[in-house]
């Protein structure tokens, strides 16, 4: 499959930026490097939309402020 590697420093700059906690802005990184893994890609707008669709039904239990900033609801 692959290897994910995050930055955490990239992370909690990120984070900062759009006021989530870090751990729930690595949640999303981790679920969303995982998804390119096993194939999804978000170069192109409606591959993206697929994508982010699987990644808010796999967070769907995350707190609504996660989206806030990252994704598009």
């Amino acid at each position: 499959m692959g290897q994910l590697v995050i930055s955490a420093e990239t992370a909690q700059r990120q984070a900062r930026r759009v006021g989530v906690p870090l751990a729930l802005e690595l949640d999303l990184l981790v679920t969303h490097g995982t998804l390119h893994l096993v194939g999804y890609d978000d170069r192109d707008p409606v591959e993206a939309d697929l994508m982010h669709r699987r990644e808010r039904d796999i967070l769907a239990t995350a707190p609504a402020r996660l989206w806030k900033g990252l994704l598009p609801r």
